[in-house]
């Protein structure tokens, strides 16, 4: 799925400016696995395995939409005035390669395609409706996780579940609205999406840690948390997972076969 979508970006996202051209280029070659919109096709796949050829195009849209709305965040959160981060996936950020102000516009523009791209789906307008909604929900749980991330005091859990898995969420959401499922059965997917992001979070962080003692883990869950916390909240979130997986399975038929090999490689 990884590089169905790296093709469709590179195809779609452009610009008739050359300085952002420059920038398009900069971040499609940056490293990133998609991890975000190969997880919302893999849902779509197991929710709606017999349509998904034909959903596939328009979902494309969404993916590559969840994509850059992503990538704005990461832009915005690695200026100085932020997190200060000078490197991203091992090459110097959008800031440091650019400038701050570029930088900026370039996080904002992002954004604006996100939202641009979801238009260009062509998707009937009560679906574009919900998928408006959870995007403009999941960019101000974005913006609140960044601000509590600047306080000291902060809760490190909740700056997880709001910077990263509120994205997550989203994937997990779109997937259901996108494959025509009840708000009750979206739910499940919904909470589904939560955990798995903030344990994605956790995992992130420990592995930052493991290969550079002095980084600042992006939630601060690691420096901020006893390692028995840590290790709790990994194997009850673990657990709550593995229960919403079964409950999908028997209570609604839907067997997450190919989201778990995408969950499976990270966890």
């Amino acid at each position: 799925m990884e590089d169905i979508i790296n093709d469709f970006l590179k195809k779609n996202l452009t610009s008739k400016n050359d300085t952002l051209r420059e920038m398009i280029s900069y971040m499609l070659n940056g490293g990133s696995a998609r991890l975000r919109s190969s997880l919302l096709l893999n849902l779509i796949k197991d929710i709606s395995p017999n349509n998904f050829d034909n959903k596939l195009n328009k979902a494309l849209y969404v993916a590559a939409a969840i994509e850059l709305l992503h990538e704005s965040s990461l832009v915005h959160d690695d200026l100085p005035a932020l997190d200060n981060d000078s490197i991203r996936r091992g090459k110097p950020s959008i800031h440091v390669k650019f400038g701050e102000a570029k930088a900026i516009l370039f996080g904002d523009w992002l954004l604006n395609e996100a939202f641009y791209f979801l238009k260009m789906s062509g998707l009937n307008s009560d679906i574009l409706i919900n998928l408006l909604y959870e995007f403009s929900s999941c960019n101000k749980e974005l913006i609140e996780g960044q601000l509590l991330d600047l306080q000291e005091n902060s809760d490190p859990l909740i700056v997880a579940q709001l910077k990263t898995g509120s994205l997550f969420k989203l994937v997990f959401v779109s997937s259901s609205i996108l494959s025509g499922l009840d708000e009750y059965t979206k739910k499940f997917l919904q909470d589904l999406g939560l955990k798995v992001g903030i344990l994605y979070q956790i995992k992130d962080d420990i592995k930052d840690k493991e290969s550079d003692a002095t980084k600042r883990a992006h939630s601060n869950i690691i420096l901020k948390s006893t390692e028995s916390f840590t290790f709790e909240t990994i194997a009850k979130l673990k657990n709550e997972i593995d229960n919403i997986l079964t409950s999908l399975k028997n209570n609604f038929n839907i067997e997450l076969v190919n989201t778990i090999k995408v969950l499976e490689k990270i966890f």
